[in-house]
Parts: structure tokens; sequence; C-alpha cells
């Protein structure tokens, strides 16, 4: 993804986590979000490492952290948002099956 790409993506996001989750959802087949998280916790596989990391970078890069907040503060903000997209994929799946 070209920085064109990401700043279009930025203006689309109106906050950090929209924005982490738009960048994840651009990156990550919704398989991969559905089997896995952002620290590979609760029974799922950790995300690519690679991309994740391109996360996080773009996340800092665009939402540097505010006065008083670390990065890393700031980027779990981002994880977390990541991670409540995947739960909601996984409910969205098991209602489906249960229809079925």
């Amino acid at each position: 993804m070209d920085r064109e790409e990401l700043d279009l993506l930025h203006i689309r996001s109106s906050n950090l986590r929209k924005f982490a989750t738009n960048l994840a959802r651009a990156l990550f087949a919704e398989d991969e979000f559905r089997t896995s998280n952002c620290n590979g916790r609760s029974g799922h596989i950790a995300f690519d490492a690679r991309r994740l990391e391109f996360v996080r970078r773009s996340v800092l890069r665009y939402y540097p952290p505010a006065d008083g907040h670390s990065a890393q503060e700031t980027w779990k903000i981002g994880s977390m948002a990541i991670d409540a997209w995947c739960r909601h994929l996984r409910r969205k799946m098991r209602r489906q099956v249960k229809r079925q």
C-alpha cells in the first residue's frame, strides 16, 4: 500500500480506531479476521507480524501519541479496535451457522 492510498484511507477514517480497523481490513482477508487477533490470545493465532507492524507504524504516523501518552498506549487503542472487529465477524459467522 503506497502513501497516497494511506492518505485516502486516513481521510475516510474519522478516528484512530476506524483508521486501524480499515487499514487492517485492507491488508488481511476476512478468513484471517475470523481465526486471528492482534496478540494471538484466547485460542486464536496472531496476525502476520509483518503486516500488523505496518498497521502499527501507520497508526502511529497518522495519530502520534498525545502529550503524556506513549506509543504503546496509542497502539493499544488501535489493536483493541482491530480485535473488536475480529470478534464482530466471529459472532456474525456463529449467528449464520445457527440459522442454517
